[in-house]
């Protein structure tokens, strides 16, 4: 709260004394005051002066003070911020690596059910050539004749 009333007031005291054209129109004018001013009205002038410079410095001050540790605060801010994406990051690989881990044990555990649904339906091979309508106690007889008769009587 000093800083937006010093400043203001500070603005203030600067204004009375004008714009360099303003200063520039002073000097260049013609002195009409029969009585001018004396070496101690300008020295009070100049006291005056360096008061208020002096207090816009130290406004001055005062702001860079505040923006300097304003600027710290959001380097911090900023710092704490890239450290939690960091660890987001570094957290999305480890997810990705299990994600990964396990979708290679589901494509293993996958073969193993498929190679276990082959196995089990081992006894159930279908031999073309072999009938409906042959008898069970003559299956093996059958099955024999029909090899044979594929492969030629030489294959043991």
């Amino acid at each position: 709260m000093r800083r937006q009333r010093a400043m203001p007031e500070a603005l203030h005291r600067l204004e009375r004394y004008g714009t360099h054209e303003d200063l520039s129109q002073i000097l260049e004018a013609p002195i009409d005051n029969p009585n001018p001013s004396t070496k101690g009205d300008i020295q009070l002038l100049l006291a005056e002066f360096h008061k208020d410079i002096n207090a816009l410095g130290q406004d001055f001050t005062l702001s860079m003070s505040n923006l300097v540790e304003l600027v710290r605060q959001i380097d911090s801010h900023l710092t704490t911020v890239e450290s939690a994406d960091a660890d987001q990051v570094m957290e999305n690989l480890d997810h990705t690596a299990r994600i990964e881990k396990l979708q290679a044990n589901y494509n293993l555990l996958q073969g193993k059910q498929d190679d276990l649904e082959n196995w089990s339906r081992c006894n159930n091979i279908c031999i073309r050539g072999i009938g409906v309508d042959v008898p069970a106690s003559d299956l093996k007889a059958h099955i024999q004749a029909l090899f044979t008769h594929l492969l030629g009587p030489d294959c043991d």
